[in-house]
């Protein structure tokens, strides 16, 4: 081939309305100038690989290629091994493979280069297809896996754009392997949740969704009953599962009612119930979100996480029941919380809020309230835009009236380029039992520690019982007056100790019931 030209045109639609559509068109052109014989080595020394043109793949479509067989594959590690560079053309080839054939590899290839790397292990993550699936399950339910390595390659697993009910089954399999049950929900719940967007028809229908839906409401059935701190744990992932798959609402819902109303279950899944409505659908019922934002005797928490689920779906009578509760709230925390997120949403530029904020009320914020964010719960929202696409941040900073420090923190960061909005990051972070820690470091600067004297009592102390014996030569040359005086500054004196005393204690008692 002696030339090759190429015109590539790119159309961006920007946000603005002034700016319009932006296209740029680039033409380039390749010229052969001269050729010479050689001998290639190292990494290019891959002759065998996927040929192609630069046209993008549709997921799930077949992709025209060469068909590989296991000893090529082989080949392909060994030779991955002797060079620095790590290709992808692994896992394109482990595609074609069937499951028979990748067992038959794994027992031939599952070596380690010189350097700890092994290629077979970590491109079957990458590679994505059932049989690829189907045989880390298997390493996973035989424990050829560390545990490590297994929630990394579910985590990976997790991301897989398009995939099947058979991927599905397959991670129903390693619900019953405890090392990674929890990892294995999430995995298998966010492929059912990518399953049934793509899906033409209902599929709540399909045996492999309908198994892992059995499996959370076995796990869940007693979830808000008093239970230990490794229960507690497991109900919780049950419950982000639920919230990750986002269908069958109307089988969890009784059991979301229950736990987010009983007020004996543990805050933490209280609050796990209530977050489990973010991704279903706005026709589900949602009594239980707006009975719990409006009832003033609930936990700020509570009452906070609530109407940030309320506001996914909202409708005017949502909003008036907002603007309701608003003009009357005797909380600061929930009342800050609420004026913060309305004031930053109706000046907010994020392209994915403009739909809330044309169809809230103009007299929606009936009341204002403090600002402070050291002390008062706050909800910001930052966009910035630039030649690239925009970039939205949202942070979160809940505040308890059961202590001075945070409760729980969060942070969203959106991107839109080329159209798309991609959530990069989401932080979630909740703070329990923070105080006493940090009292106790406190404390150890303090002049005293859990009621015994330090060095600075004790001088004190001396400095006292000087001015006591001072105080008692003095009577002796005092009248009744100065006598009297100091019988009650005696008294003063040991009312303050008194209450001192019974301060201490109280501290230590909130101590021992925050621990």
């Amino acid at each position: 081939m002696d030339e090759v030209n190429c015109t590539e045109t790119v159309s961006i639609a920007t946000w603005s309305k002034t700016a319009g559509q932006v296209k740029t068109q680039t033409e380039s052109t390749l010229r052969l100038l001269r050729a010479q014989p050689g001998t290639v080595s190292g990494a290019d020394s891959l002759g065998f690989g996927t040929q192609t043109d630069l046209q993008f793949e549709d997921e799930g479509v077949a992709r025209p290629g060469n068909i590989f067989t296991p000893h090529q594959v082989s080949q392909t590690i060994r030779m991955l091994c002797s060079v620095t560079s790590r290709p992808q053309e692994l896992a394109f080839q482990l595609r074609e493979l069937t499951l028979p054939q990748l067992k038959t590899l794994w027992q031939e290839a599952s070596f380690k280069c010189r350097n700890d790397w092994q290629p077979l292990l970590d491109a079957l993550p990458a590679c994505g297809s059932e049989n690829c699936v189907m045989l880390l399950t298997e390493l996973m339910k035989e424990k050829e896996l560390e545990d490590e390595q297994a929630h990394s390659f579910l985590t990976t697993i997790a991301l897989i754009p398009n995939p099947s009910p058979q991927i599905i089954h397959s991670i129903n399999t390693l619900v019953d392997v405890q090392e990674v049950r929890d990892k294995a929900l999430l995995a298998g719940s966010s492929l059912i949740h990518q399953l049934c967007q793509r899906s033409p028809t209902p599929c709540i229908d399909l045996p492999q969704v309908q198994a892992l839906i059995q499996t959370l409401e076995v796990s869940l059935k007693e979830c808000c009953e008093l239970q230990g701190p490794a229960k507690i744990k497991e109900f919780i992932y049950a419950m982000k599962s639920v919230g990750n798959m986002g269908l069958a609402a109307s089988t969890f819902i009784p059991l979301l009612n229950h736990c987010g109303l009983k007020h004996s279950a543990p805050l933490e899944l209280r609050l796990a119930a209530i977050k489990a409505f973010r991704r279903f659908d706005c026709s589900t019922n949602r009594t239980l979100l707006l009975q719990l934002y409006r009832s003033s005797l609930e936990d700020s928490e509570v009452r906070i996480a609530a109407y940030q689920e309320l506001m996914r779906c909202p409708d005017q009578d949502v909003f008036e029941a907002v603007k309701v509760i608003l003009r009357n709230e005797n909380s600061s925390q929930v009342g800050s919380f609420v004026w913060s997120h309305l004031t930053n949403i109706l000046r907010s530029e994020d392209p994915m809020k403009q739909t809330l904020i044309d169809s809230l009320p103009d007299d929606i914020i009936s009341r204002d309230f403090e600002a402070d964010f050291l002390k008062y719960s706050s909800y910001s929202d930052y966009t910035a835009t630039n030649g690239m696409g925009i970039t939205n941040v949202e942070t979160t900073v809940i505040f308890s009236p059961k202590s001075f420090l945070p409760s729980s923190v969060s942070a969203n960061l959106t991107v839109y380029f080329h159209g798309r909005a991609s959530n990069l990051l989401e932080v979630d972070l909740h703070i329990e039992n923070a105080e006493p820690l940090l009292k106790s470091i406190l404390g150890q600067l303090s002049p005293s520690t859990n009621g015994e004297p330090t060095s600075s009592d004790e001088k004190h102390s001396v400095s006292k019982e000087a001015r006591r014996t001072r105080g008692k030569i003095n009577e002796d040359h005092l009248g009744g007056k100065d006598a009297c005086l100091s019988s009650t500054d005696s008294y003063l004196k040991q009312a303050r100790a008194l209450v001192r005393s019974q301060q201490r204690v109280a501290d230590n008692d909130d101590a021992a019931v925050l621990s």
